[in-house]
């Protein structure tokens, strides 16, 4: 409203704001564009300016109560003016009345002059009863008007759907009580009693002398889940209830302290939940550090188991090929039994270093450094770490890494990450064709970048062991050799780096591992 510029409202606000005092105006004049002609209405407010408080006590915004009685003041002036009028009249009216006397001298020789002064006297006095009762008129619809304000005022309090009570006078009787408020004490009697007696409770509570003091001081107080003991029905229990509200006192016309206004909502739901929320977090907590305990205690375990297994496993392996190379066998079923001997070896070989690998990844996670990984050097390298499989198997590699060649990356988790699944492409390669294996990375719409792996192999019925896929030691193809770690150490690896992986896989047609990364 630009029209205010270089009246008093700007600067009144910001005193307000500044200085944390309300500021009470009556019949305060404002003058306003209401139909956006151009043209300044003369309009006057009665309105009450009241900072408020953040939950710190800093003052973060202002309240305006205010209502027009333009009206009123109109009419006022009206009837002062009407007054000054009459005065003027009556000083006319005694002016005429020395005429008169004058007149009534000169009555024995002008006797139609003094009936034309009585005629003119009787049309002065009716003009001023006519007068007199149209002001009359205009004051009675002033009252009227603000009596519908007021009416209104009070219709807006009680269709409010927070809670509004009045408390009038020092005793602080309930004046006015909303239906929202009410429903606080559904079974209590509140209107018209002072507050003392409708919930004596209370009166020894803290928010009692909370009362006191804006009602003695005029500083408006905000209370922000404030806990109040008191029973909602007359025989009813005491109860924990929790408000937030706001207590601004009340002026009269002559500027004092009348009674308080009271804004309140209950919060009790809300601090109820968010207690019961904190504790099941210290429970969590406790049972996060327990867990975390037992997970220190187990990777403990088997890394001791392992390092521990690892030695007994090779002197086995060595005593195994020395008696292989030694002994003869009579029996024909020596050759099968020692290939039984020899596989089951190599398997818990090959067991012991996953369990090793698994806790490796644990220990070490966080405290490798990120680099900038060229992909295709590092895949190539990987591949020719397996020459003789791949050569054994006739597989063909496409590499494609245009749309993300590089990735910010621990490096080692990222070789073990595509070591693991070119591995699986290899090993669960399909016996009727050569493999044929895709890595390549992809954008999401959203720039995060995707680490593809695609091959035409077995494939593996996702809706009969999609859960079980990322499970330690769970294998889905019997044929071969493998301890069931790889895919469990991809997936904690991705997962550590705050990554995912989706899968798709069609049985007798290939598997797609889609490895989502949050690196660059």
């Amino acid at each position: 409203m630009p029209e205010l510029q270089g009246q008093p409202i700007f600067d009144l606000l910001d005193k307000v704001y500044q200085t944390g005092e309300p500021f009470h105006a009556t019949e305060m004049l404002v003058q306003l564009d209401h139909g956006n002609s151009g043209t300044l209405g003369h309009n006057y407010y009665n309105f009450i300016y009241q900072p408020t408080h953040n939950h710190k006590g800093d003052i973060d915004g202002i309240q305006v109560f205010a209502y027009e009685v333009t009206a009123q003041v109109v009419a006022r002036l009206r009837i002062e003016a009407s007054e000054q009028q009459q005065r003027v009249l009556n000083e006319e009216l005694a002016a005429a009345n020395e005429e008169l006397q004058a007149a009534n001298e000169e009555i024995r020789s002008n006797n139609d002059a003094l009936f034309s002064a009585q005629l003119a006297l009787r049309r002065l006095n009716q003009e001023l009863e006519s007068r007199v009762q149209h002001r009359t008129r205009e004051l009675q619809a002033a009252q009227a008007e603000a009596e519908r304000q007021r009416a209104r005022l009070e219709r807006l309090f009680m269709q409010a759907p927070g809670a509004i009570c009045i408390l009038n006078g020092p005793e602080l009787v309930y004046e006015l009580v909303n239906p929202a408020y009410q429903r606080f004490f559904p079974g209590r009697r509140l209107l018209g009693l002072p507050i003392s007696e409708a919930i004596p409770e209370l009166t020894q509570q803290s928010v009692w002398q909370i009362l006191q003091r804006v009602y003695q001081t005029g500083e408006p107080y905000e209370g922000n889940e404030w806990l109040i003991r008191a029973a909602r029905t007359d025989d009813g229990p005491m109860e924990d209830i929790y408000f937030n509200f706001v207590y601004q006192a009340r002026h009269g016309a002559d500027g004092t302290i009348d009674g308080i206004m009271t804004f309140a909502y209950e919060v009790t739901e809300q601090v109820v939940a968010r207690n019961q929320i904190d504790e099941a977090n210290r429970e969590l907590s406790t049972t996060n550090q327990q867990l975390t305990r037992i997970n220190q205690d187990l990777d403990n375990f088997v890394y001791t188991a392992s390092h521990d297994l690892k030695q007994p496993v090779n002197n086995m392996a060595g005593i195994f090929e020395e008696l292989k190379r030694t002994a003869t066998f009579h029996d024909p079923d020596a050759p099968l039994l020692l290939g039984m001997f020899e596989s089951a070896l190599t398997q818990i070989h090959n067991t012991v270093g996953g369990l090793a690998e698994i806790v490796q990844v644990e220990r070490y996670h966080g405290q490798l450094s990120t680099d900038t990984v060229q992909l295709l050097p590092l895949t190539q390298a990987i591949i020719q770490s397996m020459h003789h499989q791949v050569a054994a198997s006739g597989a063909v590699f496409t590499l494609e890494f245009d749309e993300v060649p590089t990735l910010d990356f621990a490096q080692l988790s990222l070789q073990s990450i595509l070591y693991n699944l070119l591995s699986n492409a290899l090993k669960y390669a399909h016996p009727d064709r050569p493999p044929l294996i895709r890595v390549a990375t992809e954008r999401t719409p959203e720039g995060m970048p995707i680490l593809v792996v695609q091959d035409n192999g077995l494939g593996m019925d996702l809706a009969r062991y999609g859960a079980d896929l990322f499970q330690m030691f769970r294998r889905f193809h019997d044929h071969v050799h493998g301890t069931g770690v790889g895919l469990y150490l991809v997936n904690r690896l991705v997962e550590q780096a705050g990554g995912r992986i989706v899968v798709e896989s069609t049985v007798g047609e290939g598997t797609t591992f889609r490895v989502y990364l949050a690196g660059k």
